[in-house]
């Protein structure tokens, strides 16, 4: 291993804009070669109505569109499976509603096993899904209730156990089938957001058409049942009683980035997306972070990137030339902290730092992957209001990596119970290295 990230790190240590940067390594345009060569056709019924006309036509145009822009389509599922997947969801357009077909094209999307390739709204007017007023939120000791009306405020910070009976365990099996991801941590983190849409639920067998979830959670190891109903429209959110963590300094901070002595001889930097704060550049804020370390004589940087979902990963480009600076007359140790939320440019200075600067990576594996498709672009539905982001590339930032994500050196996990009393483990963990 060691000899592999030597060698990993001799082939990155390339510039870019005067800096240190990770350079990925575009394929070639051929992927392995297909060893299915068969033309398969997905057969269209004789009694369709005209709604599933439209239907079929756009199952039918979404598909070729990928076998023609997607890049490695047939990575991750065969092509005698693609075309199965299409078939099977043809046979049965009589019987959709608009919604049902939504989540029908969704499963063929998350089919290929590309984060990044999804099929996305495109409406106007009126939502067209049925949601359900609880939000919830996966720690590594459980499923966790952290949205509800405020009737069942009491509730709050339980343990979610079920899902109309179904079990937790289950639950995931069935969601995973409509989520594009590519890895276990991004599956939890998309997750939420589909278990509170009653249509979803229903597409995935667990709730009736009457659209009632009954939630089993279990809060001081008393298990109690919770009814509710859903509601036509997009759930506002902020109408919801939340959790309420403690206001700890190292806890997600609403700037895109800030940064403070954390300890002594320790300076502390959340970096929460690649995007630049308009009156206050990554330029100017590198250097008031490197005048504080000279003042303190800092010998340990923590840079935290748990909650950093990406945007333009040459942001952090003025903050690694001042780490380059200061490293030249300063013995400096580099700590990254990250998550499951660290994903597409996130996972990308992840990278860089793990592999150009010797940093100790502490946390959690991360959402998005060391190696992947990426170079995303779209294109629209003819009948209904749906497009599709897919990728036209795939890039290796360190050739050779067959890992599904990016992987601590220190796996720390994170618990509910730990935030609410105010304890950051990733954080503690850092500040004893």
């Amino acid at each position: 291993m060691d000899g592999f990230i030597k060698v990993a790190a001799a082939v990155l240590t390339l510039t870019m804009l005067s800096a240190c940067a990770v350079i990925p390594f575009q394929k070639e345009a051929e992927v392995k070669e297909q060893e299915d060569d068969e033309v398969y056709e997905v057969k269209m019924r004789d009694d369709y109505t005209d709604l599933a006309k439209k239907m079929f036509y756009d199952l039918t145009f979404m598909c070729k569109q990928l076998e023609g822009r997607q890049y490695g389509l047939y990575d991750c599922i065969s092509k005698k499976e693609f075309y199965a997947l299409q078939q099977a969801v043809a046979d049965k357009l009589n019987d959709l509603s608009e919604v049902d077909y939504y989540f029908e094209l969704r499963r063929i999307i998350a089919s290929i096993g590309v984060a990044h390739t999804t099929l996305n709204l495109n409406y106007t007017g009126t939502y067209p899904f049925q949601m359900l007023p609880y939000s919830l939120r996966y720690y590594h000791d459980g499923w966790i209730l952290n949205g509800i009306d405020d009737e069942y405020a009491d509730y709050l910070g339980a343990e979610i156990v079920a899902l109309n009976g179904v079990e937790m365990a289950d639950v995931k099996a069935k969601a995973k089938e409509l989520i594009s991801y590519e890895n276990e941590s991004w599956l939890n983190e998309q997750m939420p957001s589909l278990l509170v849409n009653a249509d979803a639920l229903v597409n995935m067998g667990i709730l009736e058409d009457n659209k009632a979830l009954t939630l089993t959670v279990k809060k001081d190891d008393e298990v109690s049942e919770i009814t509710l109903h859903s509601e036509t429209g997009p759930l506002l959110v902020g109408r919801l009683e939340t959790v309420q963590l403690p206001k700890a300094a190292t806890y997600r901070q609403p700037k895109f980035y800030t940064g403070f002595m954390l300890a002594d001889q320790t300076y502390y930097v959340q970096y929460n997306s690649c995007e630049e704060i308009s009156n206050y550049s990554m330029s100017q804020f590198a250097s008031d972070v490197e005048k504080t370390m000279n003042e303190q004589h800092c010998k340990k940087l923590i840079l935290d990137l748990r909650y950093n979902t990406g945007g333009n990963s040459l942001v952090i480009e003025p903050l690694l030339m001042m780490i380059n600076r200061y490293r030249q007359d300063n013995d400096l140790k580099l700590i990254t902290l990250i998550a499951e939320q660290t994903y597409s440019s996130g996972i990308m200075n992840a990278v860089q730092l793990k592999y150009n600067y010797d940093s100790v990576l502490i946390g959690t594996p991360t959402g998005g992957n060391v190696n992947g498709y990426g170079e995303t672009d779209q294109f629209y539905l003819n009948y209904f209001p749906y497009f599709v982001i897919y990728c036209q590339e795939y890039f290796e930032m360190v050739p050779g990596y067959e890992l599904d994500s990016l992987y601590p050196d220190i796996n720390v996990e994170v618990n509910y119970k730990d935030l609410m009393q105010g304890i950051d483990r990733c954080v503690e963990i850092a500040l004893q290295e």
